[in-house]
């Protein structure tokens, strides 16, 4: 690729990244703080035994850190 074209395709994902960014903000504004559902499904226990670990090592709950991977997914308006 070009020089001029690599510079071009930065300026385009940093424009595309900062709408995201603005997008996911603005969606992280309609969702609010009440918690008013659940999830449930299932998982292989060895993966739910290994995160519950690492959950437990870092102070946190296996809960907390799933609800920050989705609030972080849906400001970046990508999955991460």
């Amino acid at each position: 690729m070009s020089k001029g074209l690599d510079g071009f395709l930065d300026r385009v994902d940093k424009r595309s990244s900062a709408t995201r960014t603005y997008q996911g903000d603005k969606a992280i504004e309609r969702v609010g703080v009440n918690l008013d559902t659940n999830i449930n499904f299932r998982v292989n226990s060895a993966l739910k035994d290994e995160f519950d670990h690492l959950c437990k090592l870092n102070h946190t709950s296996m809960a907390r850190e799933i609800k920050k991977f989705m609030t972080e997914a849906i400001r970046l308006q990508r999955l991460i």
